[in-house]
């Protein structure tokens, strides 16, 4: 991860931390309301490479972004995904999102 990227992943005016799962959905929402676009970005202090994650029927699709991973999508039930990467940035304060411009 570029240092640019690791020292801007904390809470401040440009992105915001994300701590419970029903916080991730909230953010979710409110980007695909606001820009029209399915899912939303997030970033794991810990990944070099930002995922989408969308909202789907009980669950989430989340896609890696990196150039090498195409347009893979793995489907992740909401009951299971706190056993998942994703569930232990958001237990371990590693999971951020780009606040939008407001």
């Amino acid at each position: 991860m570029s240092e640019e990227i690791s020292i801007a992943l904390r809470s401040d005016q440009h992105y915001v931390q994300v701590h419970a799962l029903s916080e991730l959905e909230y953010l979710v929402k409110e980007s695909e309301i606001v820009t029209g676009c399915q899912g939303r970005l997030f970033h794991i202090r810990s990944q070099d490479r930002p995922v989408r994650i969308s909202l789907e029927f009980g669950g989430f699709v989340i896609r890696n972004m990196g150039r090498d991973t195409g347009s893979r999508a793995m489907y992740l039930p909401r009951r299971l995904m706190m056993d998942a990467l994703i569930g232990h940035a958001l237990r371990s304060g590693m999971l951020f999102t780009r606040r939008l411009a407001g």
